[in-house]
């Protein structure tokens, strides 16, 4: 029986809210505000500046905005507009003047949670209304992560039967090529077709075992291994045929990474995720990155990944890939995990979701995060050794 992909929640911590206010008398009353009426519920980065909004929301970590629409260097709706392309699930709350509400109200139909008037504005309201904002949009937030795991599980189970029957018809087709092939003479033209037959049959039956990695029911023969090794041996065995534009990167952890494992599906999930990434660099080339080390992780790690359900905090052993190609928009991110969804060739697709199902069969969790123009970083977590749990080895601190 196959596991569903269940995001988790995020973990209690305070809330960052990142302000985007010029003038100065009004970011310290918001700020004041925010401090007082929050208590303490809120953590505050101040900026002048759309194009500084712009680099936090990259960033990450941002909870929700306080955007004001009139700043320096950006002016009415197109504020809200570059900020909410900059992040999209990112709940923000407009700030205008007396005579701006009718922008702060199409604001609003455009995206926006809320608007607040200034003047006419105090610190309950605000706070309320940020409130508000990020409950919204994490519930908008929980539908989809839903909706998108009913659906992947939809297509594992599909997946997963589809493969059990396509491996009972290889056989036929295997065996009979087989036996037919021993009542022909050396020589005989009709040993070509065979052949043919046999060759063909033989890559369904990969096609197969992805299709059952990615459903989880792929064979597993599970004992300790080095993560940090079957990294190594991967990413040499990519490399004797990576383009000569691709350069491949590794910054292992110095000490073993074990995790109870099967060797060869990792393996496979590894190299899955570097074609991946070299794919992504497209034919002006850049360079594809892999990380390893062992972190301890929790909730707030969990929170945008797909996982097995309940996953426990604890010990895991973390393998980031990372490319410097052109990203993905949030639109493409939806669908990446979904079998022969592919941006690129036709046919193609079967790499991430493969990947997803070998980590879930291993009680872990994967995730991406990528903005448009600045790569793609994917993260996988892998339970550690049960031995290992306890904290051995060269830890870190999950980001």
């Amino acid at each position: 029986m196959t596991t569903p992909f269940v995001p988790h929640g995020s973990a209690a911590r305070p809330l960052r809210i990142l302000l985007v206010e010029d003038d100065e008398a009004h970011a310290r009353l918001a700020t004041l505000w925010l401090e007082e009426a929050g208590q303490g519920r809120f953590g505050i980065v101040r900026v002048e500046r759309l194009s500084e909004a712009v680099a936090e929301l990259a960033a990450g970590a941002v909870d929700a905005v306080l955007l004001d629409l009139s700043l320096p260097d950006s002016d009415g709706l197109e504020t809200f507009r570059v900020a909410r392309g900059q992040a999209p699930t990112t709940p923000v709350v407009v700030m205008t003047g007396n005579g701006d509400e009718r922008l702060a109200l199409q604001a609003v139909h455009e995206g926006a949670q809320d608007y607040l008037v200034k003047g006419d504005i105090d610190g309950r309201l605000v706070v309320r209304a940020l409130r508000h904002a990020i409950e919204r949009a994490r519930a908008e937030a929980a539908e989809r992560r839903l909706l998108q795991a009913q659906r992947l599980e939809s297509l594992s189970l599909l997946a997963g039967g589809i493969a059990h029957q396509l491996n009972n018809l290889l056989m036929v087709i295997l065996g009979n090529a087989s036996l037919a092939a021993t009542a022909l003479e050396v020589d005989d033209p009709l040993r070509e077709y065979l052949v043919e037959i046999e060759s063909a049959s033989q890559q369904a039956a990969r096609l197969a075992r992805q299709m059952l990695a990615y459903s989880g029911r792929g064979g597993f023969t599970v004992r300790p291994v080095d993560l940090n090794e079957i990294v190594h041996s991967a990413c040499a065995a990519f490399t004797e045929r990576v383009p000569a534009h691709v350069a491949v990167r590794l910054e292992l952890a110095p000490a073993p990474l074990r995790v109870a494992a099967d060797e060869t599906q990792i393996a496979q999930l590894v190299l899955n995720l570097m074609i991946n990434a070299s794919e992504a660099l497209g034919p002006e080339g850049g360079e594809v990155l892999m990380t390893t080390r062992a972190v301890d992780a929790g909730p707030s790690d969990f929170e945008r990944a797909y996982t097995t359900p309940d996953l426990p905090a604890g010990a895991y052993m973390e393998l980031v890939i990372a490319d410097t190609g052109e990203g993905i928009s949030p639109d493409v991110a939806e669908h990446i995990f979904e079998p022969f969804f592919s941006t690129r060739l036709t046919g193609r697709g079967l790499g991430l979701p493969a990947a997803l199902g070998i980590v879930r069969g291993h009680g872990g969790a994967i995730g991406i995060d990528s903005t448009p123009g600045q790569g793609t970083r994917v993260r996988v977590l892998l339970p550690a050794h049960v031995e290992d749990r306890a904290g051995k080895g060269d830890t870190g601190t999950a980001s």
